[in-house]
């Protein structure tokens, strides 16, 4: 991989270019956040409500997710490149009072003891279906509409574990949001981690990372560009059959001449992928068809030691 694509791959990662943005940046993104899930929430439920931004800060996702209960309510959405982008935690009280609501009841203050049960677990997802949209369309206003990033994609987790995706050291911007509807309210209802790489390419640098961030930098960083690697596409070329020939040969070859190939080529073709150093043979297969339509059948895996060496 050239030094020019490994240059691309850090600037996606994010740690490229340097945080710019001002205390009254982020204090604007939390209150565009806080505008978004009111309406969403608002529509869902049918219902007045109104939010405020109780808290927005950075820190380790892991640190975050310490006074999170477990098992929780949590869902992760994407970034259009696939990325976790952000991740939404829910309390499970306010999660319960919500799919009382949805079910055709009022919408009561929330229970002091309430369980994340599977109900509960997948009604809050009806939240993040309405949320995401209204969230990515705030971004559109924020920055560049043809270059916005926005929030698809959905995966539940009840476990803080999973939650984490073996991303605990991911520097997050944390907005933490208070619901209040009729005389009732809900401090802390709803916490949405954003990652700090999603952040920045709004333009929202943020403060300075803690110190807990400094110290799992290095990391962070590897797990992002893994990340971005793997997301990066790569040609491939089916090759049927290679030969040998001199220069003079192949300067005499001319229209509607035929070549011959080894008969068992059409079983053994070679799957290439195409590299700065040339092609790089990385599985084995055979031509077949599928709804009438020619394909290549994998007859052998990818090539681990491929996939290492990236």
């Amino acid at each position: 991989m050239s030094d020019a694509t490994l240059s691309v791959l850090a600037r996606m990662a994010g740690d490229s270019r340097p945080a710019t943005a001002s205390s009254s940046d982020l204090g604007a993104f939390a209150a565009a956040v806080a505008k978004a899930v009111k309406t969403a929430s608002a529509s869902l439920l049918s219902s007045e409500i109104e939010t405020s931004v109780a808290a927005c800060s950075s820190a380790p996702l892991a640190e975050k997710l310490q006074t999170k209960p477990d098992p929780g309510v949590y869902y992760w959405v994407n970034d259009e490149s696939g990325a976790p982008a952000a991740l939404f935690a829910i309390e499970p009280a306010f999660a319960a009072s919500m799919t009382e609501r949805l079910l055709g009841g009022e919408l009561t203050a929330p229970a002091a003891e309430a369980e994340p049960s599977i109900l509960i677990f997948d009604m809050a997802s009806a939240l993040i279906d309405v949320a995401a949209p209204a969230l990515s369309a705030i971004f559109a206003k924020l920055t560049d509409a043809r270059s916005a990033p926005s929030l698809r994609g959905k995966r539940g987790a009840r476990a803080k574990a999973q939650a984490m995706l073996d991303v605990e050291a991911l520097p997050v911007c944390a907005v933490k949001l208070d619901f209040s509807y009729g005389e009732k309210e809900a401090k802390g209802a709803v916490e949405i981690l954003f990652a700090q790489s999603f952040v920045d390419r709004l333009g929202l640098g943020g403060d300075a990372k803690p110190s807990a961030v400094a110290k799992n930098a290095g990391s962070d960083w590897s797990a992002r560009l893994k990340r971005n690697v793997l997301a990066c596409e790569i040609p491939l070329a089916v090759i049927i059959d290679s030969f040998a020939t001199n220069i003079g040969e192949l300067s005499r070859l001319s229209v509607g001449q035929t070549i011959d190939l080894d008969p068992e080529a059409l079983s053994a073709l070679d799957i290439s992928a195409i590299t700065d150093a040339g092609p790089v043979s990385v599985a084995k297969g055979r031509l077949g068809a599928m709804q009438s339509k020619k394909a290549v059948k994998l007859t052998t895996g990818i090539d681990p030691d491929f996939i290492r060496g990236l």
